[in-house]
């Protein structure tokens, strides 16, 4: 997570285990940004909670499936070396309209693509077509 804790020390915290939903969202409730760095994620969890909390993600570009849907959500920002890390993580502390812009972002992503009537919707358009291409 990425904070705005005005001492360089503090500024990127791993949480390390975190056992509790509550904690897990007062930590991303307080944070700039949530960092992802994981290059294997088929679907990231903690990406989509972020995004439903209105926080923005950096994400590493080798990851595809991270990169874009950070991309189609309009709600992370993607780094392709430690320097364009530090500097995303540094452009996000700074300026919180935009950090809040991109979180808003997640959140209609989430709302419109992984809540459950959304998932539901996309099950009924799956079957209805499987119906129609087998009569």
């Amino acid at each position: 997570l990425v904070n705005n804790a005005g001492h360089d020390d503090d500024a990127i915290r791993g949480m390390g285990n975190v056992y509790y939903d509550q904690q897990k969202f007062d930590a991303l409730a307080g944070a700039n940004a949530l960092v992802m760095p994981s290059l294997l994620e088929s679907l990231s969890i903690v990406t989509l909670e972020a995004w439903a909390t209105e926080r923005p993600v950096i994400v590493d570009a080798r990851s595809p499936v991270l990169a874009s849907m950070a991309t189609r959500a309009r709600a992370g920002l993607a780094y392709r070396s430690w320097m364009e890390f530090a500097e995303i993580a540094e452009l996000l502390v700074s300026d919180g309209a935009l950090g809040d812009r991109l979180g808003r972002s997640g959140a209609r992503f989430v709302g419109a693509t992984y809540t459950w009537p959304a998932v539901v919707e996309k099950y009924r358009d799956l079957l209805a077509e499987v119906a129609v291409r087998n009569s």
